[in-house]
């Protein structure tokens, strides 16, 4: 059942990304950003796509080191578990840097994995469970967010497809928001493709 209910997240996720008017943002080093109106949030919605030379369990194990985020994840300062299901479904606790005098953000994040090991095909899904944990005092809590990875393995290359969707909450400049849209999304697969080859 609880495989039936991510295979369904998935494809609705999949399905609303297919659906968006996906617009080039940046394209470096082999990874292309886009960013897309979600026709609801006045954040945009971000899609990433490339190929790094890896392997899917390689990334499976770079996800898993929820604690080691913080050196790859773009402007994250701490993160760490919060509960585990098992090795493919757990829920961590994620704080970002922001700018002076912009408040840090956290989140509570459910991750969820489904590996098919047949035919090399990776398949995430991501939402938030703000409510799991009481507000930390001077930090905006991230109440919304959506994120989405397709991976399929070839020739010990992958290629991802990953996108997101998130209301940072309290009151964001307009130029916060689009460093994150554009510059934390590139920062952070650029770390992840280093991470990849180790």
């Amino acid at each position: 059942m609880k495989y039936y209910l991510l295979f369904l997240t998935i494809i609705t996720s999949l399905t609303t990304t297919a659906q968006k008017q996906w617009k080039l943002k940046r394209e470096q080093d082999g990874i292309k950003i886009f960013t897309a109106d979600d026709g609801v949030s006045k954040f945009k919605s971000v899609r990433v796509q490339c190929v790094f030379e890896g392997t899917i369990s390689k990334l499976i194990g770079i996800l898993r080191d929820v604690k080691a985020y913080d050196g790859w994840i773009y402007k994250t300062k701490q993160a760490y578990i919060l509960k585990q299901a098992n090795a493919s479904d757990f829920v961590y606790y994620l704080e970002t840097n922001m700018p002076w005098p912009v408040k840090n953000r956290d989140g509570i994040y459910h991750l969820k994995m489904n590996y098919d090991t047949a035919i090399g095909k990776l398949d995430i899904s991501g939402t938030s469970e703000p409510t799991l944990i009481p507000v930390k005092e001077d930090l905006v809590r991230i109440s919304t967010i959506q994120t989405g990875w397709h991976v399929t393995e070839s020739n010990k290359h992958i290629t991802i497809d990953y996108f997101f969707e998130v209301d940072p909450g309290g009151s964001l400049p307009a130029w916060v928001a689009n460093m994150f849209a554009d510059k934390g999304p590139f920062e952070t697969f650029k770390q992840l493709a280093v991470l990849l080859k180790k």
